[in-house]
């Protein structure tokens, strides 16, 4: 009987225990202790934007060992969709500027963790089963264009970081872009592909947008942010200048009125997301069966227009009125066609008077000059508008010198406008764009969104499905999207946008599904009238 010392799997052999294998296995020891204090000294040394030097090795090896793991079909489907709901209330919730701020780390939220958890739970499962893989890739052959145009704007993101002048910046800009962007695609993409989880969206997206919202009012009466004074000390961030800035007034010198951020660490942002999350506002307004749920919706409409507009921000109501203008042509167009014109007289008369509404909003816009300075602008604004035509103007000339692209994060340094108080920055996402990725990219990052809004808008006009219908606000929240960028580079809130395409394509494909089970059945079939039993 031997004892367990003896006891070696079949494919193994025992040990030979010679003068060689042990030289080998402590000239490896040696190795590996030279390559730690190495590895010590490098990261002692770099600063934090080159942390990804070091991290190389890792992450190499850990993509081999992912590649390497067997196809045992985990089951990690719903631990998945919890987490991607998890992150939207994280993301939307949580002050991006409460942070644990530990040497020679990035900043630690609660919105980072949430999506680092999001995004090793979904390797974990896409590197073990070939099932999840399988859903995504049928999920992107659904819309073929949207996915060439991704694949594209993948490759340019890659073969422009060689052509930065910084590139420990043009690198670590381009792997948090991956967690940002491409992960909440992949992410959205296959799991609204599953039923429910849309709606399970959509209530978080209401819940999120209640809360944001509601935060700006004691805001606004207090002028600062409502827990300005209450920051536990380590979520404090040692940049006092930085934290000024934020829990600030943040108002312009011409009007000095003071503009609202919620969660957020400028009034821009939260004018942004608003956007984004107001066209789900109205659809569920609109959508609502109960008067009880009407009512608890209305307050919420009034509260989300409310802190777009004391966000003292042109890009929170051009938000606002893009919302009913966009979202009311869906919605017309689809009762027309699906009501039809002698028994409903809503779909009509909305899409008649459509022109007509059109007419008197611009007539109002140009005769009112309250709207059209909070709109448009006026002299509070032009200060803005003329750092914008600067920055266009230096933008020309560095991009003319190489139309393909300076790599990721190199748009800022290359134009080098700075404000008043001396502070870097830009106020078009066009010339981010165009700037990092070249015209190419600046085609392929259009064509992506633009792509995404045409898929909705098929979608939705062919759906009968509460869910499904969902297509309708996700493609007016990324027409907002589109048209707040030319105003306003920050990018604190493409993680929505891009969820937002992922929802679209999945939705998409689950509309082919319903076209093809009802193709599949015999047009006798589906026209033959039901009879009474008698």
């Amino acid at each position: 009987m031997s004892i367990a010392l003896d006891r070696i799997l079949t494919p193994y052999t025992k040990r030979v225990d010679s003068l060689s294998h042990r030289v080998r296995r402590w000239l490896l020891v040696a190795i590996m202790g030279f390559y730690a204090c190495f590895m010590g000294l490098v990261i002692a040394i770099l600063p934090v934007q080159a942390m990804f030097i070091p991290a190389t090795p890792l992450l190499i090896l850990f993509i081999i060992a992912a590649w390497m793991l067997p196809d045992s079909d985990v089951q990690v489907d719903e631990t998945l969709k919890t987490a991607l709901i998890v992150f939207i209330y994280c993301a939307g919730l949580w002050p991006v500027y409460l942070a644990v701020e530990l040497p020679g780390l990035p900043w630690i939220t609660l919105n980072r963790a949430a999506l680092f958890a999001l995004v090793a739970i979904a390797v974990y499962g896409f590197a073990q089963s070939s099932r999840l893989r399988g859903d995504v890739a049928t999920v992107f052959k659904a819309t073929p264009f949207l996915m060439k145009v991704f694949i594209g704007w993948l490759i340019i993101q890659i073969i422009t970081i060689p052509l930065a002048p910084q590139l420990f910046g043009s690198l670590n800009r381009w792997v948090l872009n991956q967690l940002f962007w491409t992960f909440p695609l992949l992410i959205g993409a296959w799991a609204f592909s599953k039923e429910g989880l849309g709606l399970r969206f959509k209530t978080a997206i209401l819940v999120v947008a209640l809360i944001v919202s509601f935060l700006v009012f004691p805001e606004t009466r207090m002028g600062k942010p409502i827990w300005a004074d209450h920051i536990p000390f380590f979520l404090k961030v040692d940049d006092e200048a930085l934290m000024g800035r934020i829990l600030g007034s943040q108002a312009r010198a011409a009007d000095g009125l003071y503009r609202a951020r919620s969660v957020f660490n400028v009034s821009l942002s939260l004018a942004e997301f608003m956007s984004l999350v107001f066209p789900f506002v109205i659809h569920a307004l609109v959508t609502a069966t109960s008067w009880p749920r009407r009512l608890l919706l209305i307050a919420l409409y009034f509260s989300c227009a409310g802190a777009m507009f004391l966000t003292n921000n042109r890009s929170g109501l051009i938000g606002f009125f893009l919302s009913h203008i966009v979202y009311s042509l869906f919605w017309g167009i689809k009762r027309l066609r699906t009501h039809g014109g002698r028994r409903d007289m809503v779909g009509p008369s909305l899409i008649l008077m459509y022109p007509m509404a059109l007419v008197a909003f611009v007539i109002a816009l140009f005769s009112s000059r309250t709207l059209y300075v909070k709109v448009i602008g006026g002299g509070q604004h032009q200060a803005s508008n003329d750092s914008r035509g600067i920055q266009y103007d230096l933008m020309w000339e560095k991009f003319f010198r190489n139309p393909f692209g300076h790599g990721p994060n190199q748009a800022w340094e290359l134009v080098g406008f700075t404000n008043g108080e001396g502070t870097v920055t830009l106020d078009a996402y066009p010339i981010n764009l165009l700037l990092d990725y070249g015209i190419i990219g600046f085609c392929l990052f259009v064509a992506l969104f633009g792509g995404a809004i045409f898929y909705g808008w098929r979608t939705y006009q062919r759906s009968d499905s509460e869910e499904l219908d969902l297509t309708a606000p996700a493609s007016v929240a990324l027409v907002n999207f589109l048209v707040i960028k030319l105003v306003l580079s920050l990018e604190q809130n493409h993680y929505l946008a891009f969820l937002l395409v992922g929802l679209i394509m999945a939705m998409h494909y689950r509309q082919t599904l319903v076209d093809a089970a009802k193709a599949a059945v015999p047009a006798s079939v589906r026209l033959q009238p039901l009879r009474m039993r008698r």
